[in-house]
């Protein structure tokens, strides 16, 4: 069952990647924020979640045209799918190991996605300052520092909150639960899980720049 996931993984990868690539080479040259590239992820994202139950709250705590920094935990692959409930041209930040993963790590290339280097945390954060403010006018994302094992929200890194200080933007949260159990220990899926994404209100601007990072 294992061999069989990971074959299913691969080749939702691979058509995504292809899909991506040539969206991307259509549409870059007269649009380069690339929302046409992150509408399609988001269209085959929610495609994937449509055979499990879903609740999404808090939408109405979004403004489309506000720039902000989203902040999230982070439990399982499947939180990546169930973000794009939110509708913002966002980018993901994610340390260099992902990019590494065959036709997944390029596809978050062809995306725009935020690659740092974790073991150096100076330079890690540079980059995140200076990547993020560059997509910033369509939002940025920052998960939990790493992906939670037990369900619990743990300790998040302090770049998203320094970078929504640097950019003097608003933080927006927001919570995922049920992702976690989407994928049983025999890499079935369990088909009745419920995934809640709720979307709480903004943190000010001010008040992100009013607290110490």
């Amino acid at each position: 069952l294992s061999i069989l996931y990971y074959i299913w993984l691969a080749a939702i990868c691979t058509v995504v990647l292809v899909l991506s690539v040539a969206v991307l080479a259509l549409t870059y040259p007269f649009q380069k924020s690339r929302r046409i590239v992150h509408e399609m992820s988001r269209y085959l994202a929610l495609s994937f979640l449509l055979p499990f139950p879903r609740r999404v709250e808090g939408l109405e705590n979004v403004a489309r045209r506000e720039r902000y920094v989203i902040v999230l935990n982070h439990q399982a692959m499947v939180d990546i799918g169930a973000l794009y409930h939110v509708p913002l041209n966002f980018r993901w930040v994610s340390k260099r190991e992902v990019f590494r993963i065959p036709f997944f790590g390029q596809f978050l290339l062809v995306h725009g996605d935020i690659c740092i280097d974790r073991g150096r945390a100076a330079e890690a954060l540079e980059q995140l300052l200076r990547d993020g403010g560059l997509w910033l006018s369509r939002g940025a994302i920052f998960p939990e520092g790493t992906r939670s094992k037990d369900g619990q929200i743990h300790r998040f890194k302090a770049g998203a909150f320094t970078l929504a200080k640097e950019a003097g933007v608003p933080i927006l949260p927001v919570v995922l639960d049920g992702t976690q159990r989407v994928i049983g220990r025999n890499r079935l899926f369990n088909w009745r899980n419920r995934i809640t994404v709720k979307v709480l209100p903004p943190v000010p601007a001010a008040e992100v720049a009013a607290t110490e990072t």
